[in-house]
């Protein structure tokens, strides 16, 4: 996650793009959500109306995974624009997220040997090594690759090229890669790879020419992307319940087409929203808070689920429900002292890159 400063400022400087701090804030809400709502689907009956109804916000919160590489891409094409220092670029990255992955990736695996009946050495090796060392540390493969290749990707966005240009040669780029896999490669972590999201990447780099232009054009796609977020979530929850209960039947393509288009469209709309919407103060210096520490909170959010989640709840819905919201404001509330405590410090720098 391109995460600029350690705390988001309440009057950001000159040049910077609030809304896209407001933003980071909402998708790193949403992926502890995401974790968060994993309790009420692994402690009761598939397809009960509770799971049901956690499944369906579970899987509309799914956004947030594409939206921090939208705004990743954004951030890091217009600052490429502008000053294209590879060597002082790669050095950053590999300060801000190659040893936050690394180390990290060495915590958990060796938490999970402690824990996991079914753990093994050779297994995490590989996963650290493909990027999907612990569950929710794929994304930071995923931005790995995504500061590996997108310096080759920005000079072909020098010229501004039109979207009517870029978006079907993405969607081709998209389709093809699908059907390579699906023939040939048959990678095993496709979640884990970048080009899972050409079109998350490939619009950003789109946006990210033309920050100046940034807000009158999300806002102006805001019917469309609405309405293509409404209709593809419609088509893609019932393949997503399907697929989270476990089902092999599931139709590939068609859950595949539908969730690239929900979470694209989705985070596309929100990111207008939050350019459009009026905040609150106090809920918008919150916002840009949580989103001045969205790497403490993607690293450390998982600590409480996975407590929470060894604990035994029986046919006690209501006793689940509160350790759900125990679980949703300890899993914000501890990044928050964490960052609070190690805020302009060399562990800071050590653990969250920055």
């Amino acid at each position: 996650m391109e995460n600029p400063t350690d705390t988001a400022p309440k009057n950001p400087p000159k040049g910077r793009i609030e809304a896209l701090d407001l933003f980071r804030g909402v998708a790193a809400l949403a992926a502890v959500g995401i974790h968060t709502l994993q309790l009420v689907l692994n402690h009761t009956p598939k397809y009960s109306p509770l799971w049901t109804i956690a499944g369906v916000i579970n899987r509309l919160l799914l956004f947030a995974v594409p939206s921090f590489l939208l705004l990743t891409t954004i951030l890091l094409t217009r600052k490429l624009l502008k000053d294209y220092d590879l060597k002082q670029f790669y050095l950053k990255r590999i300060q801000t997220a190659l040893a936050p992955y690394l180390l990290w990736s060495v915590l958990y695996t060796v938490l999970a040997s402690r824990i996991d009946p079914k753990f093994s050495w050779h297994d995490a090796a590989f996963r650290v090594c493909t990027g999907k060392s612990y569950y929710h540390l794929y994304f930071l493969g995923v931005i790995l690759q995504l500061y590996i290749v997108l310096p080759l990707l920005v000079p072909l966005f020098r010229k501004r090229p039109p979207i009517t240009l870029v978006l079907p040669i993405l969607l081709g780029i998209e389709l093809g890669f699908y059907w390579a896999n699906r023939l040939y490669f048959d990678l095993p972590y496709l979640g884990s790879v970048i080009a899972w999201y050409v079109v998350t990447v490939g619009i950003g780099l789109w946006l990210g020419s033309r920050t100046q232009e940034l807000a009158s054009t999300v806002k102006r796609w805001l019917p469309v992307t609405g309405i293509l977020a409404l209709l593809f979530a419609i088509a893609y929850l019932p393949y997503a319940l399907d697929s989270i209960a476990g089902r092999n039947d599931v139709e590939t393509f068609r859950y595949q087409i539908f969730e690239w288009g929900y979470t694209n469209a989705a985070g596309l709309f929100l990111l207008g929203l939050t350019l459009t919407i009026k905040w609150n103060p106090l809920l918008k210096d919150w916002l840009l808070s949580i989103g001045g520490i969205s790497m403490q909170v993607y690293l450390l959010h998982r600590f409480p689920v996975w407590v929470m989640d060894r604990v035994t709840y029986g046919n006690a819905p209501l006793k689940l429900l509160l350790a759900v919201l125990v679980t949703l404001v300890v899993s914000i509330a501890f990044p928050m002292l964490v960052a609070r405590w190690t805020h302009k410090t060399k562990l800071s720098t050590l653990l969250f890159g920055r």
